[in-house]
């Protein structure tokens, strides 16, 4: 495949990116939601896979997402700005999840669910950090750059990061099964809500 079909091939997928992302997450929705009343007397497999095989395929997850970041970095130094510095920031900060994902998943192989939740609200904090001190940053440069409403914005959605890792980061609801599955519920819904907000916005307000 040459640059300029991997160029067309990078914009296509982020449209088909934000359908598959609705898509996972309803059904993940639906799943949990089934979770939450499992049927009165079906048999369950008593033998839960082997550690080492969690460890291994947290390990497959993020040697892919370090393949990936390789392969950006060589496409942009092969034509300069064809993957965005946003682009190429999700991807690093995905390889930064996955390291974290690991260290959950070796304390908890068979039940870490709670862990990876908690060090990607960690991410995304400062994701937002980032976004709202380069905002700053381009107004002190040029006060017409960036609006009071964007930065406004971009400080409300570090505020709603540090929330959320702050409900992730709350020891009370992690003894009761019943109010984990809910935080996970209401967290994807969220989830959900938010980024189809987001899709059905775009042509109205801004794509980038």
């Amino acid at each position: 495949m040459g640059i300029h079909q991997v160029a067309s091939s990078v914009r296509r997928r982020r449209w088909v990116t934000g359908g598959l992302v609705i898509a996972l997450a309803a059904g993940c929705l639906c799943l949990l939601l089934a979770q939450a009343e499992p049927p009165a007397a079906e048999s369950r497999s008593t033998d839960p896979p082997d550690a080492a095989v969690h460890e291994r395929y947290a390990a497959a997850r993020l040697r892919l997402a370090e393949l990936k970041v390789a392969r950006a970095e060589d496409l942009n130094r092969q034509i300069s700005g064809l993957l965005t510095e946003t682009d190429m920031r999700r991807l690093r900060n995905r390889v930064v999840l996955l390291r974290e994902q690991i260290d959950a998943t070796r304390r908890n192989p068979h039940g870490n669910a709670v862990d990876e939740q908690e060090a990607a609200a960690r991410v995304r904090v400062r994701i937002a950090a980032e976004d709202l001190e380069g905002a700053r940053a381009v107004r002190a440069r040029n006060a017409a750059a960036v609006s009071d409403n964007e930065l406004q914005q971009l400080e409300t959605k570090l505020e709603i990061a540090q929330l959320r890792l702050e409900l992730w980061s709350d020891p009370s609801f992690r003894q009761s099964p019943v109010d984990v599955m809910q935080m996970q519920v209401d967290q994807l819904t969220d989830f959900v809500v938010d980024a189809v907000d987001s899709i059905d916005g775009a042509p109205a307000m801004q794509r980038r």
